[in-house]
């Protein structure tokens, strides 16, 4: 009479180790790897809401650049706005035109190249938006703790009529 042997594998909960590994792995990696691919520490923090809404002003500007929309954003708060960045609802990164007191003689014709950069109470902020009759941004910056916040800001351009 033979004998049959007899597995000793985890079967199913070997597997499902693995995943979860693996997934740990992915969920963890963009952590530690924001400093080996070069990018800034900050870019991969996790975001927090500001808890209080600072006083940021959206206007479209006069002008277009390469055929889209141009939107000002102005920092009507007593705070400075360190490692600015402007995104769309959807996540993508906006160019960032033109940052100063005053509106820029004339229209930028490239965008900004040497980031970080930081909005200074009463300046404003010229980047490239997208077409919509109400736009919605997120604004994100580093606090001087190093936290990273987020605001998101809108108007209405268009007449409701």
């Amino acid at each position: 009479m033979q004998r049959r042997r007899r597995k000793r594998g985890l079967g199913g909960l070997g597997f499902a180790v693995g995943v979860g590994i693996a997934i740990l792995g992915f969920v963890a990696s963009p952590y530690w790897m924001a400093d080996r691919l070069g990018r800034p520490a900050s870019a991969m923090r996790p975001n927090t809401g500001s808890g209080h809404v600072l006083p940021l002003l959206l206007q479209r500007a006069p002008f277009d650049w390469e055929g889209r929309p141009v939107y000002v954003l102005t920092n009507a708060s007593s705070t400075v706005l360190q490692h600015l960045v402007i995104r769309s609802w959807e996540g993508d990164l906006l160019p960032l035109l033109y940052i100063a007191r005053t509106a820029p003689a004339v229209p930028p014709t490239r965008p900004l190249a040497h980031p970080p950069y930081a909005l200074s109470p009463g300046w404003s902020v010229w980047f490239v938006g997208q077409e919509q009759p109400w736009p919605r941004y997120v604004i994100n910056w580093l606090t001087p703790a190093g936290v990273n916040e987020y605001q998101v800001v809108s108007a209405r351009l268009v007449s409701p009529a």
